[in-house]
């Protein structure tokens, strides 16, 4: 039950930190371009950033 208790509230206070950061103005979590993420056609922000051609 204590290792639940403890996983619990670090869970949370690494969720409040993100949330604190993104209130106090930066940017948010941005997806990367791996896994299911990587197979849409013009969806991927790292192709956007970079302007790469897709490897065929």
């Amino acid at each position: 039950m204590a290792e639940f208790l403890l996983s619990l509230v670090i869970i949370i206070a690494a969720l409040g930190g993100l949330g604190l950061g993104r209130v106090l103005g930066r940017p948010g979590i941005r997806g990367s371009c791996g896994g299911l993420a990587g197979t849409a056609k013009d969806s991927c922000p790292c192709r956007d950033a970079t302007r790469e051609e897709p490897s065929p």
